[in-house]
């Protein structure tokens, strides 16, 4: 087994609240843009076209992997904690300069919650971390 003892089952909990929560979101955005108030499509929307059919699904696939233990599983909530930990602050800064330079927000609420997302993230990112193994010699990254 590639790791016995980390937080798989906490880490696939986050990955399908997180992922449903910014889905329910960016669905909402989505459809209230383009069918509700009939805006012209722009280029920011394939972002969201690209999460909901292609980064979301594979990122709840690793979630149900790592929860049924399987290896590839392991791998992939290690990637999807990764992608989150790292496009989250770039939307969150993408707000705060929009702030800087205009003096108001695009989404500060969905900027908190993506705080706190990303904050957990790294947590279980470091645990997740702290729990490779070195197959060559065996033995957990920690000292013991």
């Amino acid at each position: 087994d590639i790791a016995e003892n980390y937080p798989r089952k906490s880490i696939s909990a986050f990955l399908f609240a997180s992922i449903f929560l910014i889905t329910v979101i960016e669905i909402q955005e989505l459809t209230s843009k383009t069918i509700i108030l009939k805006e012209p499509l722009n280029p920011f929307h394939v972002f969201y076209v690209l999460d909901l059919a292609i980064i979301f699904p594979m990122i709840v696939m690793a979630s149900i992997l790592n929860l049924m233990a399987k290896d590839w599983g392991y791998l992939f909530s290690g990637i999807a904690l990764i992608k989150i930990v790292t496009i989250l602050p770039a939307v969150i800064f993408n707000d705060g300069f929009h702030w800087l330079y205009t003096g108001s927000f695009l989404d500060l609420p969905f900027d908190i919650m993506a705080f706190v997302i990303t904050l957990i993230a790294s947590i279980l990112l470091i645990l997740y971390m702290k729990n490779i193994k070195d197959k060559r010699s065996g033995s957990t990254s920690k000292k013991r």
